[in-house]
This record gives structure tokens, sequence and C-alpha cells, in this order.
């Protein structure tokens, strides 16, 4: 298994609330906490969290961010599947990327 820094970026299109939003995520079972401004979610190893912006972005309200620095590539990868998939299964659009400073490694679409 490889360890290269890496990193999760982009958009999460939702128009609802933080707190819906987070309702939604954790009744398909991804558990989070819910800060002033973003959800953090709570079983992901590493620092991972849903920013909403959409005072910034009205067509891009949530940003996705993620840290895995130190882990394994196919560990994040994982993660993201997870939320991707939490996320279409409530019909939630999305568009994020997995990658390391060098290259595109997954992009998460729906």
């Amino acid at each position: 298994m490889s360890k290269p820094d890496s990193y999760v970026i982009g958009e999460i299109f939702f128009t609802g609330s933080v707190d819906e939003l987070s309702s939604r995520l954790a009744a398909s079972g991804l558990r989070n906490s819910v800060g002033e401004w973003a959800i953090r979610l709570d079983e992901f190893p590493t620092a991972f969290e849903i920013a909403f912006v959409g005072n910034l972005s009205p067509e891009e309200p949530y940003h996705v961010h993620g840290d895995g620095y130190g882990m394994e590539l196919e560990a994040v990868a994982l993660w993201c599947e997870k939320l991707s998939s939490c996320l279409r299964e409530n019909a939630i659009k999305h568009d994020f990327v997995h990658c390391t400073h060098d290259e595109e490694l997954c992009v998460y679409r729906a």
C-alpha cells in the first residue's frame, strides 16, 4: 500500500440546511458532527469535512475538503466512495476529486 500525500476537494450541490444534509448523511450510515458552518465526518480516519459556503457561492453551496496526508491512497479512496455512495443514495449531486499534488486519482460525480 502506498502513502503519498493526497487530498480531496470539490462541491456538493444541495440547497438544504447544514442540519438537513447532516441528517441525510447520518440516516445513510455516515455519522457526523455539525459545527456552525461545517459537517465533520466522524468515522473518517482523517480530517474530512463538508463546509457551507452558500453565502459566497449559492450555485455550489457545500465545499468538500479531506486530508489524506500520510494515509494509504486506497483508504482515502474507500472513504471517498462511501461519501459518494451516500450522496447518490440521497439523490444529491456532487463533484469532488481525490488527488495527489501531481495527479488526479479519481473523480466522484453524480
